[in-house]
């Protein structure tokens, strides 16, 4: 085209191309392209360079995921004192444990220190039990209280709801989505308004209808149904339009959220 634009027999408002030029053009191409004809011809070749580069793919495909980490969850809370956040990190440290990432909190009204730490255990080069009996001595230490979760099974989650169904909705397509990394194994509530909701995930539903009669007999069935059949590990309070006695609260410490 080039050759075409620039000769000087050709106008600007005559550079269209004819027939026979484009044939020629066709032509030399088919010609330059001949001379990669004998690495074409063999495809004997062509599947073995296929195949190196596969099993190169494959291969770090499979490197990945041996690399995949290893997250664990140590919670603590206690007195606020100095020194708790450095300690924590370097016994995680010591053992080949990273910090995966970490929030904490203090409570300057009660003098309480909180810290979430999310590391990745997978390069550990101990193990679970000397880490766990590290993680005690810290809290000796500092007199703190502590939860190591490794992350090894899902934690079974009960939903106690009322009539709003907004709340119900969200958490139940986020865990369908692989949002939430837990099991719904529960929806409980006081009213059987939103059993097709949970019927349409195939979640158990539950009814205890409440009155100010019953509310203590109906909570003392609900905590029983949650420990002995499902072994629930948290509760979440999706809109539950009922207040939970300080019983309820004591048969899961920390183990409640209310949204």
């Amino acid at each position: 085209l080039m050759h075409v634009r620039r000769s000087k027999k050709y106008r600007r408002e005559d550079q269209r191309m004819t027939l026979n030029q484009l044939v020629i053009i066709v032509l030399s191409n088919l010609v330059f392209c001949s001379a990669f004809a004998p690495i074409v011809q063999q495809p004997r070749i062509s599947k073995q360079l296929f195949a190196q580069s596969f099993d190169l793919k494959y291969n770090d495909m499979s490197s990945d995921e041996e690399q995949k980490p290893q997250l664990a969850t140590l919670r603590i809370h206690g007195p606020d004192s100095q020194g708790i956040v450095a300690a924590f990190s370097q016994l995680l440290y010591g053992h080949g444990c990273g910090i995966f990432d970490s929030e904490q909190s203090t409570d300057r009204s009660a003098s309480l220190f909180f810290q979430r730490i999310h590391f990745d255990y997978s390069m550990m080069h101990t193990d679970r039990v000397s880490l766990e009996k590290g993680v005690t001595e810290v809290c000796d230490r500092f007199k703190m209280t502590s939860q190591l979760n490794w992350g090894d099974t899902k934690k079974k989650v009960c939903i106690m709801v009322s009539k709003y169904d907004h709340c119900l909705w969200e958490l139940l397509l986020r865990h369908r989505a692989g949002e939430l990394d837990c099991d719904i194994a529960l929806v409980l509530s006081n009213h059987p308004d939103l059993k097709p909701v949970a019927d349409a995930f195939n979640v158990p539903f539950e009814v205890f209808k409440i009155t100010k009669d019953t509310k203590a007999l109906q909570e003392n069935a609900e905590i029983e149904l949650m420990q002995t059949k499902y072994n629930i590990d948290l509760v979440i309070l999706a809109r539950y339009m009922q207040i939970v006695s300080d019983n309820f609260c004591n048969t899961f410490p920390h183990k409640g959220i209310n949204i």
